[in-house]
């Protein structure tokens, strides 16, 4: 059975924009009103991708995204189940991370996401967060305190 077009999307999208660092990319892929929520603080259009991209690029190099799974829904929604690897600027060390991504796409490009990572594990193993913070933070314990 073949793909849904919309996965084939997510697949070139991270394949292209993150493994690749194809700067045509974003433009090509991403809808110049689209915007993007869950990264942080809410991103519109190409150019404030961009700017997320770069500081991601800035912490990690080597990224590579496996799409693990793929949904498409009836009313034009999509998700992909994903596993972030990459390697850490500032130790070598590899990291990693899995996600979800929902997005919609809107003629050919995608138009909105909503992205939701395991960032506090990513942090911990960029050491920018003290080891077992879920864990603390769960419990009630300030972190880094």
């Amino acid at each position: 059975m073949s793909k849904h077009p919309h996965h084939e999307l997510a697949e070139a999208w991270f394949r292209r924009a993150w493994t690749e660092l194809d700067p045509a990319a974003v433009d090509e892929i991403f809808d110049a009103e689209g915007v993007v929520e869950g990264l942080g603080e809410t991103i519109h259009g190409p150019d404030a991708f961009r700017a997320f991209q770069a500081q991601m690029l800035e912490l990690v190099q080597d990224v590579e995204v496996d799409v693990l799974e793929h949904f498409h829904d009836d009313a034009g929604g999509n998700m992909v189940l994903c596993a972030l690897r990459a390697v850490s600027r500032r130790t070598q060390r590899p990291v990693a991370m899995t996600g979800s991504v929902r997005y919609r796409v809107r003629d050919g490009k995608v138009k909105e996401v909503r992205d939701h990572w395991d960032w506090m594990s990513f942090w911990e193993q960029l050491e920018l967060l003290p080891q077992g913070s879920f864990l603390a933070a769960l419990s009630g314990a300030r972190v880094g305190q």
